[in-house]
């Protein structure tokens, strides 16, 4: 997927178009993707650890991710980072969202698999209900 192809996408599917998309065709150790919030602009780290490309439900995962940050940032009323967690509730719940719509309700289980790992998988009635935690097939690293 080229980048103005995932931009478009993105585009249809947040009804936004105030940011913008850059694939970064390199590895980065510390990061999938990481969002400027002040410059609107979402980087995307398209390589694998050992050079390969990441996948298509990586790359919509990640995307999707920093395209949650945009919303939490521009477009959540008195939206403000609360102890340095930008990971919170309505963070989850918007990406939740993002994937759902994008997946037309069918997210991929590696996908949900990941996303539980890292801690970021919206429950919102995880209170009532605890179900052990899945390992992933692989672990695709941070993602900002």
């Amino acid at each position: 997927m080229t980048q103005l192809e995932l931009l478009r996408e993105m585009y249809l599917l947040t009804g936004l178009n105030d940011f913008l998309i850059v694939l970064s065709n390199e590895y980065n150790p510390q990061d999938w993707g990481y969002y400027y919030p002040n410059n609107k602009v979402i980087v995307i780290y398209t390589l694998n650890e050992d050079g390969s490309k990441i996948d298509k439900d990586a790359l919509i995962r990640i995307c999707c991710h920093e395209v949650a940050h945009h919303i939490q940032y521009h477009h959540t009323k008195r939206y403000k980072v609360k102890d340095g967690d930008e990971h919170d509730e309505k963070f989850k719940e918007i990406f939740a969202k993002l994937l759902e719509k994008y997946y037309n309700g069918n997210i991929p289980i590696e996908t949900i698999e990941v996303i539980r790992e890292e801690g970021l998988l919206y429950e919102p009635n995880s209170k009532k209900k605890r179900r052990p935690k899945r390992a992933p097939k692989r672990v695709r690293g941070n993602v900002h």
